[in-house]
């Protein structure tokens, strides 16, 4: 189903924490292409949503800031 396959996606990202259930780390940054992660903003670099995934990836209309799903 729709969210067991967004989980999947979100689990082996490196902005995934296991925090409050499963979150996606807003205090990081990961540049899509290089897959480095960073802790201060940078040129080319996404930050993580701050989103409790279990909700957000049921949303049908919901997008992944990195564009992984």
């Amino acid at each position: 189903d729709l969210s067991s396959n967004r989980l999947k996606i979100c689990y082996s990202c490196p902005l995934y924490s296991s925090k409050f259930g499963g979150m996606c780390n807003n205090k990081l940054w990961l540049n899509v292409n290089t897959g480095d992660v960073s802790s201060i903003q940078k040129p080319g670099y996404k930050r993580g949503c701050g989103c409790r995934l279990q909700a957000k990836t049921r949303l049908p209309n919901a997008v992944c800031p990195l564009s992984k799903w």
